[in-house]
């Protein structure tokens, strides 16, 4: 017999669950992928979503005309930079938006 707390958390994980099944069914693993790697610039939580590898596959996946070698190279590498001196500036992580930079 389950208590009532049981079943308060059974109804969640089930509605849990049917969420992940929706999403599943809206979209794609492209475009999963393409959410995932795009978090990477999501400012509010700059030190745990910034990923300079995100941003490379990104690049990859999406520009991959845009940018020469050279180009991608230059980008990790100022892309290290932004990470060092940008994103753990403490005034940064007061932004709520990329606009507000």
């Amino acid at each position: 017999m389950f208590t009532p707390t049981c079943e308060v958390l059974l109804n969640i994980i089930d509605a849990i669950d049917s969420q992940l099944q929706e999403l599943n069914h809206r979209f794609n693993e492209d475009a999963m992928e393409l959410l995932r790697l795009c978090s990477a610039l999501e400012p509010r939580e700059a030190l745990n979503s910034f990923r300079i590898s995100d941003l490379g596959l990104l690049v990859k996946k999406l520009y991959p005309q845009d940018f020469r070698d050279y180009d991608k190279q230059v980008l990790e590498k100022d892309l290290c930079h932004y990470e060092h001196n940008v994103v753990q500036d403490p005034e940064f992580k007061k932004l709520k938006s990329l606009s507000e930079l």
